[in-house]
């Protein structure tokens, strides 16, 4: 049913790692989907992987801070071995905060002096989207870019769509002292893409209390199979492949009844809609194709 499409959808459809070390030593890492929109670098993820990078971001250098202000005390020759034990215990390091960070666009520029990264987001918090511009970026990296469908043509519930992502992922980089960089495990990549087909279900409009709304649709799409952990980003499309929305959530609701002692739950996905996606993508000034359907 959609073989055509997810041929289509795995050429601009690419896995996001973000990366981990502690003060411990300990490293773990996240993993999500991204979608590049033009041959300008442009792409679209769900904004809470974004959200995590910007925390981990935060609190390393809150770490860098205080490791600072320690070298500080310590270089003081006015203070006693006393004092300095003293100060220094203002200044206490959690072995749980992020020592080292980094996070891996899909392999992009693999090789290249410069690492491809995004120097700034563009945050759509309210819908769980954000969209950043890649650089370096050469377009020959993505074979095909995608369509997104026009939500004012024939977009109603009913439909059969396919999500795509990187999920069921378990990543555990290491951190190569040398190198100064993590490395994944030997048999990490490439990372296997997964769809999940489903049916387009209901909408659901998002209104934020007591803020102006933006000039376009603030809503999601709600899809009869839920999205799983690690396609966050990654696209909803039709058996052509186009766009209909981006996976960013999952949602449960109660059935009303118990297997055993169990409540048993109905678990859907969450995306943003394609009217969303549009109007964000037009009112930062970004390119895209819309399809004529």
């Amino acid at each position: 049913m959609f073989r055509n499409a997810y041929a289509i959808a795995r050429q601009f459809t690419l896995p996001v790692v973000i990366s981990c070390k502690t003060m411990s030593g300990k490293c773990s890492s996240v993993v999500g989907s991204f979608v590049v929109i033009n041959d300008e670098g442009w792409i679209a993820t769900a904004d809470h992987i974004v959200d995590h990078w910007k925390n981990i971001s935060e609190a390393r250098q809150q770490v860098r801070d205080i490791q600072s202000k320690r070298a500080e005390i310590e270089r003081d020759s006015a203070l006693s071995n006393t004092q300095k034990r003293k100060a220094l215990g203002n200044f206490i390091i959690n072995k749980d905060a992020p020592d080292e960070i980094s996070i891996w666009w899909g392999g992009l520029g693999q090789g290249a002096s410069t690492p491809v990264a995004i120097a700034q987001f563009i945050r759509l918090p309210t819908v769980d989207a954000a969209v950043g511009k890649l650089y370096p970026f050469d377009p020959a990296w993505i074979s095909g870019y995608p369509t997104i469908k026009d939500p004012n043509k024939d977009y109603a519930p009913g439909v059969g769509l396919c999500k795509l992502g990187f999920p069921l992922q378990q990543i555990t980089p290491t951190w190569n002292v040398a190198k100064s960089a993590f490395e994944f495990p030997p048999d990490a990549l490439p990372m296997p893409l997964f769809p999940v087909e489903g049916i387009l279900t209901r909408f659901c409009d998002v209104v934020v209390p007591d803020a102006p709304p933006p000039p376009f649709r603030l809503a999601w799409i709600e899809t009869s199979t839920p999205g799983l952990r690690g396609q966050s980003g990654g696209p909803i499309f039709d058996e052509q492949g186009t766009i209909w929305g981006m996976q960013v959530r999952t949602h449960s609701y109660p059935l009303g009844f118990k297997t055993g002692t169990s409540e048993q739950y109905l678990n859907v996905g969450l995306g943003v809609h394609a009217a969303t996606l549009v109007g964000f993508l037009s009112d930062v000034g970004i390119k895209f194709k819309l399809s004529p359907y």
